[in-house]
C-alpha cells in the first residue's frame, strides 16, 4: 500500500469529493480513503480548485479519537489541507492553528513509525508541501519555508539510505522528489538528478530517462534558460512517445514546451503544445481549461509608494489555440487597470474541446492576489505578493 501511494507520481490527478465524508462520524476507512486522494492531488505540485473543496469535509474543530496514531496524524493533515485551502483572512490565529496540526501529525507519525523508519518519507514530503504552501501565503515568515524544506531533506535521506540498502523499487519514488522540489523552487536537486540517472541504467525503465530531461527543461525555465529548456523538453516528448509513457507525463512535458515556446517567441509551437495538452486532457475526460503560461503582474510602476490590498480581477475569452481574447477590468485598484489587461493577454491555455472539436471559452476570470503589499521610497517591494487563477491555488 506504501509503495502504490508513493509511486503516485505515474498516475494522474485525483480530486477529493464532498462524498467521500457525511455527518459527524469520521471513520478510519474514509479518512484513509481522502489521504490517499489527497497524496495524488498534491504529486505533480498542483492543487484542486476551492470551488471543488467542500470545506466541510475536513475542517472540523471536534476531532474524533482514533485508536491508530497514522490515521489521527492522516486526519490532521487533512484538517491543515482544509484549512489553508480556504484561509481567506491569513490570520495570524489560523496561521497558528495549521501550523499545530501539521506539528501534531508529525509528533503522531514519528510515534507509531519511529523517527528514521522509510514509512515517513511520503509523510514528509506531503507535510512538507503545505508548509512551503503556507509560507508562499505568509512570505514575512522564513522558518515556515525552512520547515518545509527540512522536511524534504528528511524525505530525501530516506531513499537515498533505501537505495544504498539496494531496495531499487522504493527508490524509484526518488523521481517524486525531485519533482516536488522543482515545484517549490528548491534547489538541492542536482544529487538527486545524479541517482535518477543511475535509477535508469540500473532498473532499465526508459520512462525514468524521460521524467529526468522533463525536470531538466522545467530546471532550465526557472533559470530562465528556454533553448536548453526547448532542447531537453523536445527530447522527454521523443522519449516518452517511443516508450509510451504515461498521459500525464506527456502533458506535462507539452504544458513545459508551452512556456518555452512562448518565452522564445515560437507562437506557432506554443499554440501546436497547447492544443496538444487539450485533447490530452479530452481523452482523460478532464472538462475545462487547464493555464499553461502565466505571468506575475509588474504593479511597482502603477501604484508607487502607496500600498495595495486584495487582488485584481479580469475577465476574457480563450480561443480555440488557447490565446487570451477581449479581457476586461472586473475587481481592484483602478490604477492597476492597464497594467492587469495587458499582462493577462501574454497568458496560454490548453483550450477546451467539446464534441470532439475545439471551441471557444468566454467569461473566463483570472484574479491577481497579493497581501499586504508595501512599498518603500525606491518603490522596491517590501512584501512579496502571491497570485492565484480565482477559485484556484495555481
Amino acid at each position: 500500500m506504501r509503495i502504490l501511494s508513493i509511486l503516485v507520481l505515474f498516475m494522474g490527478l485525483v480530486v477529493p469529493t464532498a462524498s467521500v465524508i457525511a455527518g459527524d462520524v469520521i471513520s478510519p476507512t474514509a479518512v484513509n480513503s481522502s489521504y490517499q486522494k489527497l497524496q495524488a492531488t498534491l504529486t505533480d505540485g498542483r492543487y484542486i480548485s476551492l470551488s471543488e473543496l467542500s470545506s466541510g469535509i475536513w475542517a472540523y474543530d471536534r476531532m474524533p479519537a482514533f485508536e491508530n496514531r497514522e490515521v489521527e496524524a492522516r486526519h490532521q493533515i487533512l484538517n491543515a489541507y482544509s484549512m489553508i485551502a480556504t484561509d481567506e483572512k491569513r490570520s495570524r490565529a489560523t496561521r497558528q492553528r495549521i501550523e499545530g496540526k501539521l506539528k501534531k501529525a508529525l509528533s503522531l507519525l514519528h510515534k507509531h513509525h519511529g523517527k528514521d523508519s522509510f514509512e515517513l518519507a511520503s509523510y514528509y514530503q506531503d507535510i512538507g508541501q503545505l508548509y512551503l504552501k503556507l509560507a508562499s501565503l505568509y512570505p514575512a515568515l522564513p522558518a515556515t519555508m525552512r520547515k518545509g524544506q527540512k522536511l524534504f531533506s528528511k524525505a530525501s535521506d530516506l531513499f537515498i539510505e533505501q537505495y544504498e540498502n539496494d531496495n531499487r523499487q522504493l527508490a524509484v519514488a526518488m523521481l517524486g522528489i525531485v519533482n516536488r522540489i522543482r515545484h517549490e523552487r528548491y534547489s538541492g536537486t542536482r544529487q538527486y538528478f545524479s541517482l535518477a540517472k543511475k535509477l535508469v541504467a540500473d532498473l532499465d525503465i526508459q520512462t525514468l530517462q524521460a521524467d529526468i530531461d522533463y525536470l531538466r527543461g522545467m530546471n532550465a525555465i526557472k533559470h530562465e534558460n528556454y533553448e536548453r529548456a526547448e532542447r531537453k523538453l523536445l527530447k522527454a516528448l521523443e522519449v516518452a512517445k517511443q516508450e509510451q509513457a504515461p498521459d500525464n507525463l506527456i502533458r506535462r512535458i507539452h504544458a513545459g514546451l508551452v512556456i518555452a515556446a512562448q518565452k522564445l517567441g515560437k507562437e506557432e509551437m506554443a499554440t501546436n503544445h497547447s492544443v496538444a495538452v487539450a485533447r490530452l486532457n479530452a481523452a482523460n475526460a478532464e472538462k475545462g481549461m487547464q493555464a499553461i503560461y502565466t505571468e506575475a503582474l509588474d504593479y511597482s510602476q502603477a501604484l508607487g509608494q502607496r500600498t495595495a490590498w486584495g487582488g485584481v480581477t479580469v475577465e476574457f475569452t480563450v480561443d480555440k489555440e488557447g490565446f487570451v481574447k477581449d479581457p476586461t477590468f472586473v475587481a481592484g485598484p483602478e490604477s492597476l487597470k492597464t497594467v492587469a489587461l495587458r499582462t493577462v493577454k501574454n497568458f496560454r491555455y490548453a483550450p477546451q474541446f467539446q464534441g470532439g472539436e475545439l471551441v471557444a471559452t468566454s467569461g473566463v476570470r483570472y484574479k491577481f492576489e497579493f497581501v499586504d503589499v508595501r512599498f518603500r521610497a525606491d518603490r522596491s517591494v517590501s512584501q512579496n505578493y502571491t497570485q492565484q487563477q480565482q477559485g484556484s491555488w495555481d
